[in-house]
């Protein structure tokens, strides 16, 4: 694969003014999301804002955005599992993102630090640092 390396200023990376999300390549860092809908919703839809792969554009992504479609409206939990199994199976089989590296996130605070706790979902109690107090 020959890339060529074109850099561009982070205060119009994400506009259309340089080529988002018209870029057939991109290189970003994600956070941790706090669920898995905020992903699909960020970056897997016809409407989301960040869908550098253009997800959906591929040959037989109607139906493919139709299965996310159902995922985001399913109510009943196992029905529910089912298809974000699905969708997330289809970006590992046939997506577009290329990860290459995962940054190690640990919690840590000082032990007089007291109400903040690691959680499934970004850190220290997703940064809602004023649940914490120093005893």
């Amino acid at each position: 694969m020959k890339i060529a390396v074109q850099e561009i200023s982070p205060t119009t990376y994400y506009t259309a003014s340089t080529g988002f999300p018209t870029r057939p390549f991109c290189i970003d860092a994600g956070a941790p999301f706090q669920s898995l809908t905020s992903v699909y919703d960020a970056w897997y839809t016809s409407t989301s804002p960040y869908n550098e792969t253009h997800w959906g554009q591929q040959p037989g992504g109607g139906a493919d955005l139709k299965v996310i479609s159902e995922a985001f409206a399913a109510t009943e939990p196992a029905k529910a599992a089912e298809l974000w199994n699905e969708v997330q199976m289809q970006q590992y089989d046939q997506g577009g993102v290329l990860a290459f590296a995962t940054a190690d996130y640990v919690d840590a605070v000082a032990n007089n630090v007291r109400g903040l706790e690691t959680t499934p979902v970004y850190f220290l109690n997703n940064y809602r640092l004023l649940d914490g107090w120093i005893s």
